[in-house]
């Protein structure tokens, strides 16, 4: 007769081991933060571009907090005419 693994429910009750830690906690603030500066090391109006899309595909949340934060720096990388400058070449590695 086999033994129901949920017949012994006391490993519910038990505390986590002191060995399992829950990852630290980033504020917000720290993300938007580091994420600026990311941006701001990138040379180019492509790569800025290519690095607020991933933002966007990556965590919708944070890319639009940073925007909201830093329009007028953010917009012109964004705006229709900084993708328009590429040739289709270059435009084929976003």
């Amino acid at each position: 007769m086999a033994i129901s693994p949920l017949s012994n429910s006391s490993h519910l009750t038990q505390p986590f081991p002191s060995s399992l830690r829950i990852p630290p906690h980033f504020f917000n603030t720290d993300h938007r933060q580091r994420c600026l500066a990311q941006l701001r090391t990138k040379s180019s109006g492509l790569e800025q571009y290519i690095f607020l899309n991933g933002l966007k595909e990556r965590d919708p949340n944070l890319f639009y907090e940073v925007l909201l934060g830093n329009m007028m720096e953010i917009i012109p990388i964004l705006y229709t005419p900084t993708v328009a400058i590429l040739d289709s070449f270059r435009y084929s590695h976003i």
